[in-house]
């Protein structure tokens, strides 16, 4: 009997709390997501519709690529869509409420320049992980049982994020197409940038480090609990280093040298993944 089995299945678990909890969740940030996304398409309607067509292009391979990978045990693919849907619906509306809370808080305290160059890793390398962690999508409605009996956590943090991802990319798109009047070069040229050059990097990977070391955790009973401890405390501090090195001010004057300088500085940025 496979685990998905023994634990229900994604339509048995209506008795469980953290079940309803999740849609809750869903519902209301959805709403919020939806206004966004139609002020962007009422706004730049040409850019928009771009937008979502190029990342549709490339998150479909992505996610095919990421369940290939599980070869311990694959999970439903409902699971795998409520991990998406955590990611890009309910994380991206608490890290933008936080993101927006913290700028302003900073804007008092620290000089303006300060805040301009390290106010994203401040906000993003700090936060973002706990909230796309704190769910982990599909973990969530399992409850506790639920979670020591599915050893994939890791890679159910990549789903997570790659539903992030695709939804702070749509962000960056439609502020690049903004700054040029909603121009779709603009739309073209973010989307070389962040994922062409710099997807590998980012958030599947950052918070893929968290969820490992959650999955070690949970899973591995067996080993000393000092030692359970240990390499899941590694596994964060591996995670928030690297994002606050790829969200930090360094080699910015490289970066400004030209696209083949950009692209160097992003690979040496992304070293620590």
């Amino acid at each position: 009997m496979n685990s998905a089995s023994r634990i229900g299945g994604p339509l048995r678990l209506t008795h469980q709390a953290a079940f309803w909890l999740f849609w809750v969740l869903v519902s209301g940030c959805a709403l919020f997501v939806a206004v966004e996304q139609a002020q962007y398409f009422s706004s730049y309607p040409a850019a928009w519709v771009l937008s979502i067509v190029l990342l549709v292009a490339t998150a479909i391979p992505a996610g095919l690529i990421l369940y290939r990978l599980d070869d311990f045990e694959p999970e439903p693919a409902t699971l795998i869509v409520m991990a998406v849907i955590w990611g890009g619906v309910v994380a991206v509306t608490f890290s933008g409420i936080v993101n927006e809370l913290t700028y302003g808080f900073l804007q008092h305290i620290v000089p303006a320049t300060t805040v301009d160059h390290w106010a994203a890793v401040a906000v993003g390398s700090h936060q973002r992980g706990v909230v796309q962690g704190a769910g982990a999508g599909r973990s969530l409605p399992y409850g506790s049982e639920g979670i020591r009996q599915r050893s994939g956590r890791h890679r159910i943090w990549s789903d997570d994020s790659l539903g992030f991802q695709i939804m702070e990319n749509v962000q960056y798109f439609m502020f690049a197409a903004a700054g040029q009047g909603g121009a779709t070069d603009a739309v073209v040229s973010m989307f070389f940038l962040r994922v062409v050059l710099s997807g590998l990097y980012s958030h599947m990977l950052f918070t893929g480090f968290l969820g490992f070391g959650f999955a070690y955790f949970v899973t591995q009973r067996g080993k000393s609990m000092g030692k359970r401890i240990g390499i899941l405390l590694g596994c964060v501090l591996l995670s928030w280093g690297a994002h606050f090195v790829w969200n930090s001010p360094w080699l910015e004057s490289l970066m400004a040298k030209g696209t083949g300088a950009f692209a160097v500085a992003l690979v040496i940025k992304g070293l620590p993944s």
